[in-house]
């Protein structure tokens, strides 16, 4: 009987001890999830990444500005000159000016500004004497007003820097100047766009 007695004792005893440890269990599993560190993961960009991709778009922008001054092109007007001062001759501006109006004394010699080959050569209307060059770079050259009708005919090859005529004012022309304009791919009025040239002229005539 005693022993029945010291048995239950020690049951009731540990069970008390069990709740206790439970209960402290239950106190401390929160501290211990708000403790417990959160692992995610985050993609970031190295910074080697961007210094190699600003390195790229770099040399490519150094490529073009190389390309502009080492593919044969020059400055079409060879004596004084005036590339243009006022909207009217600039490129588009309230009249949608395709070109360049650059003024100079009329028989001025005029050149290629890049070789290649005369697609047209004539006299029209509004432009009247002028002459239209594909380019070694698939681009348009044109060159409007000339004093004469052009010494170079359709299919002829060009150099640059060669002769393609004088500065004029034939056509519907206000003074002698040069109606400059340059056309991408494929070409002057054959679903190409024309493109303002105020930088690449300037470029050109510094280095001319």
């Amino acid at each position: 009987m005693h022993r029945l007695v010291a048995v239950a004792a020690l049951a009731g005893v540990a069970a008390a001890v069990l709740v206790v440890v439970l209960r402290g269990e239950e106190r401390r599993a929160p501290e211990a999830r708000a403790a417990a560190p959160v692992a995610f993961t985050a993609a970031v960009a190295s910074p080697r990444s961007f210094r190699a991709e600003a390195a790229r778009r770099a040399e490519l922008r150094a490529s073009w500005e190389r390309r502009e001054r080492t593919d044969e092109h020059v400055f079409p007007i060879r004596g004084r000159h005036d590339r243009g001062r006022y909207e009217t001759n600039d490129f588009g501006g309230g009249r949608g000016h395709q070109g360049q109006d650059m003024f100079a004394d009329c028989g001025t010699p005029l050149v290629a500004a890049l070789g290649g080959v005369v697609k047209r050569a004539g006299t029209e209307g509004a432009g009247g004497n002028y002459v239209v060059i594909a380019g070694k770079d698939r681009r348009d050259y044109v060159y409007m007003h000339l004093a004469e009708p052009p010494p170079v005919k359709d299919g002829q090859r060009v150099e640059s820097g060669q002769s393609i005529g004088r500065v004029g004012d034939s056509g519907n022309a206000d003074g002698c100047h040069l109606h400059f304009e340059l056309w991408t791919a494929p070409g002057w009025y054959a679903g190409g766009e024309p493109i303002d040239t105020a930088k690449l002229l300037a470029a050109w005539d510094a280095a001319s």
